[in-house]
C-alpha cells in the first residue's frame, strides 16, 4: 500500500488541535469534572518535565495525524461526519480496548480508563473529521 499525498496544512491544524484537546482535556478544571486526577504530582506548566512532557505531546500529535490523514484517504472519508465515524471506529477498536483491558487488569482506575478514553474518543472524532473535510 502506497502513501497517499496529505495536505500538509490541514495536517498541521489537525495535529496542533489534537494537541490543544490534549492539554484541556487533562487541565484541572476538566480533571474536576470527573473529581480524579492523573498524576498525585502537581506540576507547573512550565517546568522542565512539563516541557518536555508538551514537545513529546505534540510531536506524537503530528505522527496521530499524519496516520488519521492516510486513514482518511485510504477509507475515501470526504465528510466532517465520515471521518468522524472512522475516528470513533478507531476509538472502538483500539483506544477503548486497550484501555479497558489495562483496568481489567488492574493497571488503571476503571474511572482514569473511562476518563483518558473519552478525552481520546473527543479528539479522534473532531481531528478525524477536520481531516476528512478539509482533505
Amino acid at each position: 500500500m502506497e502513501l497517499a499525498d496529505v495536505h500538509t496544512k490541514t495536517v498541521i491544524i489537525a495535529a496542533i488541535v489534537y494537541f490543544v484537546l490534549g492539554i484541556i482535556g487533562y487541565t484541572p478544571w476538566a480533571l474536576s469534572l470527573f473529581k480524579s486526577h492523573p498524576s498525585k504530582k502537581s506540576r507547573s506548566f512550565f517546568d522542565k518535565s512539563s516541557i518536555v512532557g508538551h514537545i513529546v505531546c505534540l510531536i506524537t500529535s503530528f505522527i496521530i495525524a499524519y496516520v488519521l490523514a492516510q486513514l482518511t484517504i485510504w477509507t475515501k472519508c470526504k465528510t466532517f461526519a465520515s471521518g468522524a465515524q472512522l475516528g470513533f471506529w478507531i476509538w472502538l477498536g483500539f483506544i477503548f480496548t486497550a484501555k479497558a483491558a489495562a483496568a481489567g487488569w488492574g493497571m488503571i482506575s476503571w474511572k482514569m480508563a473511562a476518563i483518558q478514553s473519552l478525552l481520546r474518543l473527543i479528539s479522534l472524532v473532531i481531528v478525524t473529521g477536520i481531516l476528512a473535510h478539509w482533505r
